[in-house]
């Protein structure tokens, strides 16, 4: 996953913040983005301003 790594480290490059979390159900996400079943998500990648810089 070293594609992850180095998304996260562009994002903190630009002044963003940025984690990974894999939830153990993924259906959801396939529901939510309107994608075929056959496609398995691995990672989440939520990317923003950390709440202590907004301060």
């Amino acid at each position: 996953m070293m594609s992850i790594s180095y998304m996260i480290l562009a994002a903190e490059n630009e002044g963003l913040d940025a984690l990974t979390y894999t939830p153990s159900e993924t259906d959801f996400l396939n529901d939510l983005l309107e994608s075929p079943k056959k496609f398995t998500p691995v990672v989440i990648i939520p990317v923003g301003y950390a709440k202590h810089l907004q301060e």
